[in-house]
């Protein structure tokens, strides 16, 4: 379920068809079940904290840094660097100095598409 949340949410912002507002009433309550389960532990060697949870039994564990981490997405800047990928449905962070990035890989959906432009130029020339 928190997988189609976070699709749903970031495609909308990276796709600038609806806001990550709309859908925070879906995700906010695995942001909430995440929260509750936090503990505040120091960094090694720095006088910074972070989030951690302790070992639990409970399937669902695995899912709260994940929504932690979504929440931590949603209200920083970096948020604009979403984008979908122009040769796949994944979602990725564009951390291009100039947020020119096309592809979630270049060796995947990149290499794909030049490919694909190679062999259409290399047509069109016969």
């Amino acid at each position: 379920m928190l997988r189609q949340v976070l699709s749903r949410t970031f495609t909308a912002v990276a796709t600038h068809s609806g806001t990550a507002t709309t859908y925070w009433a879906e995700l906010h309550p695995f942001v909430k079940d995440a929260i509750s389960h936090a503990e505040i532990t120091p960094t090694t060697g720095a006088r910074e904290y972070q989030l951690a949870w302790p070992h639990s039994e409970d399937f669902t564990a695995m899912l709260w840094p994940i929504a932690q981490a979504a929440l931590a997405l949603l209200t920083c800047p970096d948020l604009g660097r979403v984008k979908r990928c122009a040769g796949c449905p994944w979602l990725f962070l564009d951390q291009s100095k100039n947020t020119s990035r096309r592809w979630c890989a270049m060796n995947d959906c990149g290499t794909e598409e030049k490919i694909r432009r190679y062999v259409a130029r290399r047509a069109e020339r016969r």
